[in-house]
Parts: C-alpha cells; structure tokens; sequence
C-alpha cells in the first residue's frame, strides 16, 4: 500500500546527486490475475532471473493493493543487461487493486508496463522516458480513463501507447487477448524528436477499445498497425479507436515502398464516415492545449478546443467510469487531478 495525498505525496526517487533516468529499478507489482503467456506465469523484467519471481494466477479480482498520489522519478535501471525497468510494472494485477493518481517522471523505459491482468487505473501521468508512455501486453484486458503521456527527449525510441499481445503464439487462450477499454487519453510526442516509434501503434494481435483519445506532435506517425493479426481484430470490431483527434505531421504512414514494413490502410479505418468513429485529424496549433511545455505541463483545453467537441460519453454503466468526461484527452476546461501534486524535476 502506498497511498499519499494531494498535499503530501509519496516520492520514490533517486538518492545520488545528479539524479538521471535509470539510477534504480522501479515499483512491480505482481498479482494473481491471468496472463496470456506459457502456464499463466510471467517474469518482471525488473527483477533478477535469479529471484524466479513469477507473477499471474487464476483471480482477475486479485487485489495487489493501493497506489495513489504516488510519483516514481528517474527509475529504470537495467536490472538484466538489455532489459531496463518500466516506471511502474503491473504484471497479473487485478481489477480490485487500487491505483489512480500516478506519476513517472524521466524513466530510462517505459513509463507503465501492464503484462496480463485485468489493472484499472485514473490520472495516470508520463512525463519524459526512452521508451514508451504506456505498453501492455500478453492478455491486459482492464480498463483506464485519463491517462497522459508527455515526451520530452529529442531522441528516444518508443511510442505513446505501444499495444501487444502475444500474437500467434501457439498454446494461448485468445479468450485472454489484450483487450483493455480506455477513455480520455493525452498523448504528446515531440515534434522536434529522432524516434521510430509511433503515438500509437498497435502490433502482434492486440485488441482494444480506444476512446476520446488525443494524439498530437509525434515526429515519425501518428497511429500505426503493425501486422495482419492486429489487422484482423480491427476487422472484426474487437479492436477500435472511436471519438479521437490526431494532431500529427504525418498522422498515417506511407510504408508502401518499404517491404519491411506490413502496409495497412490505417487513414481508411480511422477516417471513415461511419458515425460511431467521428475521428478528427487537425492542425498540432488549433488544439487549445494550455501549456505543453514539460516544466509548465497544462493539459486543459481552452474554450472552443476541438477537442470539447465530438467526444464519446464514458459509460454510465460501469462504476469505474467517469461518465461526465465528455471531452477528448485527459483533460476538459480544466485540469485539477494532475494538479498540486505532480512534479516536473530535471535532475
């Protein structure tokens, strides 16, 4: 449990002067929720293998605990040469585990990492990293609603949301695919940055359901579909991104010429006329967003912004929900839960 408040959050931090992303691990927690992986299990990749801490069980209701007004700054250390550590893991968390109100801030990694679980989380904020904002994988199937995610290096590799599952790896439960729902979402690249990653690339048979969800200013693309298994959930309907704007030099990418590269119409799916989409692409200036600058992040939308207009309403349904966000991104006219207790430290 470690839960802070508003005037007095809990800080898990460096202690070597300077601080630099990667001085430490990170904060895993491991639950008993299912992954979709060999036997169920999987391994945190900020733990030695020595440990064989394998988390994951048969409980999508295990309860890992509480997180809340929680920062986690500087973290990432390559606890296994390669493989540095995420800001915060949650590895076969369940839906009665408690976290909202979370912050990473310059992590050498990603800045959450959800394998398998069925996790729900609110306010989640990223500000810098090497990696990327948010990256699930092997079965997550929770939910999320305001979520944010900020890059601030001129050269960094990862993407705003990377989405995996595991592909067609063979021996899976597809019934466990990756399959999260998530409402309100911000995510910022750098219009000024070396990357090959994308604002949202969704890759090896994810599913998902994205809504009211900004994508602005990532240099290389927008959104991307890496392969045909992820393709084919598109097709189905079991993968979605409905009621979003991208605000991108090149929101869709011409891989035509490239035979590397799997060539998916992504303009064609999220343009489409079909109402229940309603995406909008729009110029990175007309967004409205109050302050984007890392040291002054202002996520809250100026009056008349585009997106406080075409939104999706949140279910009214589903208690976890916030069913008067009725905005695109994390954030409406204002901002107050990423407020009084965030921090923006450089070293």
């Amino acid at each position: 449990m470690a839960n802070g408040t508003r005037e007095a959050p809990i800080v898990l931090t460096s202690s070597r002067s300077p601080r630099s992303p990667g001085d430490w691990g990170g904060l895993v927690l491991c639950g008993k929720a299912r992954i979709n992986a060999p036997e169920g299990r999987a391994m945190s990749d900020s733990s030695p293998r020595s440990l064989g801490l394998l988390c994951g069980g048969e409980d999508d209701d295990d309860d890992s605990g509480q997180l809340s007004y929680l920062r986690i700054e500087f973290a990432g250390e390559d606890v296994r040469e390669g493989e540095p550590s995420a800001g915060l893991e949650l590895i076969g968390v369940g839906r009665r585990t408690s976290i909202h109100h979370v912050q990473m801030v310059n992590v050498m990694d990603d800045g959450v990492y959800v394998l398998g679980g069925t996790a729900e989380m609110k306010h989640i904020l990223v500000v810098g990293g090497n990696d990327d904002s948010f990256d699930w994988d092997s079965g997550w199937r929770g939910k999320g609603q305001f979520l944010a995610g900020l890059r601030t290096a001129i050269d960094f590799h990862g993407s705003g949301i990377e989405a995996d599952d595991r592909g067609e790896e063979p021996g899976l439960d597809p019934a466990l695919a990756s399959s999260p729902t998530l409402y309100n979402v911000t995510l910022l690249g750098n219009p000024d940055a070396s990357s090959d990653g994308a604002g949202v690339e969704l890759e090896r048979g994810t599913r998902g359901q994205l809504h009211n969800v900004l994508v602005a200013d990532f240099s290389n693309v927008g959104i991307k579909v890496a392969d045909p298994e992820t393709a084919a959930n598109i097709g189905s309907g079991a993968l979605d991104m409905t009621h979003s704007i991208l605000a991108n030099e090149t929101d869709f990418a011409d891989v035509s010429a490239d035979p590397e590269e799997y060539d998916y119409d992504e303009e064609a799916w999220i343009m489409s006329a079909d109402p229940d989409r309603s995406n909008q692409r729009v110029p990175s200036s007309d967004l409205g967003i109050r302050s984007r600058w890392w040291l002054a992040l202002d996520l809250s939308l100026d009056p008349g912004s585009p997106g406080l207009q075409g939104a999706a309403q949140p279910p009214k349904d589903d208690p976890f929900f916030d069913a008067t966000a009725i905005f695109i991104g994390a954030c409406g006219e204002t901002c107050p839960d990423f407020e009084g207790w965030t921090a923006f430290p450089i070293e």
